[in-house]
C-alpha cells in the first residue's frame, strides 16, 4: 500500500507539472545583462486548467487517501481483517493503532472455526479476563469499547446465526447500559446485525438512524480526514505485529481476545495510579447520570435475550467490575449519579429472579479491595480479577 501511494503521489506531481507548464514567449533585457521571462498565461486559462484538471485530480487524491489510508480504519477495513486473521491463527497482536472493534468482533465470530465454551461480553473493564482462569475450557473475550445492551444482543445473535452459541456467557454489566442518553453510538456500526438479532428474538426492530453512519461516510470528502490520513501513512512501516509474548511494550491483544496492558501501565507506581484515578473523575463523560430514568426498550430487550439464552440451557454470569475506591465514593455520594448504584441493584434483582449467577460489585469496599487492585479509576488489575473470577462457576 505504501508503494502504491508513493507511485500515485509521483504521478500526481507529474500531472500537475504538465498542467502548470506555460509557454515562454520571449526574454527581455532588464539591464546589467540580466533578462526576465515574459509568460503568456491569462487568468481565464489558469481558472480553466484549475477547474478541469487540478480540482478533479485533487478530489480523486483525497478520495483515494481517505478510503485506502483511512485514518480511523472505517472504510477499507483491511486492518480489522488482518487483526482478526492473526488472532484466529493463534497469535497475539501488539503495536495496535486505532481500529473499529465492532467490525473486528464481527469478523472474528463469522470466521471462528468452533464455538468457545466460555465467552466474555462487555466493556474494557472486563477485557482482562483471559483463558488462564478457566483451565482446559475453550474461551474467548469479545469485550469492546463502550459496550451497550445493543452490542450484547448483536454479538450473541451473531453466534446464534451460526448455531454456535457458547454454553457459558459472562456479561460485564456497566452503569451506563440502561441510560438512553449514554452517548454511546458505536453499536450503530452493526445496526443491521442488531436488527437481525431483534427479529430472531421476535422483538420489534429499531429505525436505524443513519445520521451517525452518514457522518462517518462524509469523511471521504473531508480535508481534515485527508490530512489525518496522511499523518498516519508514515506509521504503516510500524504497523501491528504478531507475537507469542503476552507482555510487550505496547498494549497487546491476546489470542483469546483479552488484553495485556503495555509496560508503562502495568508498572505504574502507586502515585501514578492515584493520579490516573483523579484524572478519570475530571473527564465528566460518564454516561450514567440521572435518577433511575432507565431506557425501557433496553430493559425489555435484555430481558427477552436472557430468557432466550436460559431456554437454550446456557449458563449466564452477570459480572460487576469494581471501581477505584475514590471513584466509587465520588459517584455513590452524588444524587446526580444515582443510576450508578441503581443499575447494579436492578441487574442483581434480575439475576436473583432468574437464578442467574452474579459476581462482583461496583463497590470495592464490599470486596475488600483498596487502590492496589486498580490501574486507574475504573480498570482493575490482575490482582482484582484473580479475586473475582475465582467466584465464577462454569
Amino acid at each position: 500500500m505504501r508503494k502504491l501511494l508513493n507511485l500515485f503521489k509521483m504521478k500526481c506531481k507529474f500531472i500537475l507539472f504538465l498542467l502548470l507548464k506555460v509557454r515562454i514567449m520571449k526574454l527581455e533585457n532588464i539591464g546589467s545583462g540580466q533578462k526576465k521571462i515574459v509568460i503568456n498565461i491569462t487568468l481565464r486559462m489558469l481558472i480553466k486548467r484549475l477547474f478541469f484538471f487540478i480540482l478533479p485530480a485533487s478530489i480523486f487524491l483525497m478520495l483515494f487517501v481517505n478510503y485506502f489510508i483511512d485514518a480511523d480504519n472505517i472504510y477499507y477495513q483491511q486492518y480489522e481483517r488482518k487483526m482478526a486473521r492473526s488472532i484466529l491463527e493463534g497469535n497475539n497482536v501488539t503495536n495496535i493503532r486505532s481500529y473499529n472493534d465492532r467490525i473486528f468482533q464481527k469478523y472474528l465470530i463469522e470466521n471462528i472455526s468452533e464455538s468457545p465454551e466460555i465467552i466474555v461480553l462487555g466493556s474494557p473493564r472486563v477485557m482482562m479476563i483471559n483463558n488462564c482462569y478457566f483451565g482446559n475450557y475453550t474461551f474467548f473475550n469479545h469485550s469492546l469499547n463502550g459496550a451497550t445492551i445493543e452490542d450484547i444482543v448483536t454479538l450473541i445473535m451473531l453466534y446464534d446465526k451460526r448455531d454456535m452459541l457458547p454454553t457459558n456467557i459472562i456479561i460485564g454489566i456497566e452503569p451506563w447500559m440502561l441510560n438512553k442518553n449514554n452517548g454511546q453510538n458505536r453499536w450503530k456500526y452493526l445496526a443491521q446485525e442488531y436488527n437481525d438479532g431483534l427479529k430472531k428474538l421476535n422483538i420489534e426492530t429499531v429505525s436505524i438512524d443513519t445520521s451517525y453512519l452518514q457522518k462517518k461516510n462524509n469523511k471521504l470528502l473531508s480535508p481534515s480526514y485527508f490530512f489525518a490520513s496522511l499523518k498516519k501513512e508514515p506509521k504503516l512501516q510500524k504497523g501491528m505485529s504478531t507475537t507469542k509474548r503476552k507482555f510487550n511494550t505496547k498494549t497487546t491483544k491476546l489470542r483469546d481476545g483479552s488484553i495485556a496492558y503495555g509496560k508503562i501501565y502495568r508498572e505504574a507506581s502507586d502515585g501514578s495510579i492515584e493520579k490516573n484515578a483523579n484524572k478519570f473523575l475530571t473527564r465528566k463523560k460518564y454516561g450514567f447520570e440521572g435518577n433511575k430514568d432507565f431506557y425501557q426498550k433496553n430493559m425489555d430487550d435484555f430481558d427477552v435475550l436472557i430468557d432466550y439464552l436460559v431456554s437454550k440451557n446456557i449458563s449466564i454470569t452477570f459480572f460487576f467490575t469494581p471501581y477505584h475506591p475514590k471513584a466509587y465514593e465520588f459517584f455513590s455520594k452524588k444524587r446526580k449519579y444515582r443510576n450508578f448504584t441503581e443499575v447494579e441493584k436492578y441487574f442483581k434483582a434480575i439475576a436473583k429472579g432468574k437464578n442467574i449467577q452474579s459476581v462482583g460489585s461496583y463497590n470495592p469496599i464490599m470486596l475488600n479491595m483498596d487502590s492496589s487492585y486498580f490501574f486507574d479509576g475504573q480498570h482493575g488489575n490482575e490482582k482484582c480479577f484473580n479475586d473475582l473470577v475465582e467466584n465464577v462457576n462454569y
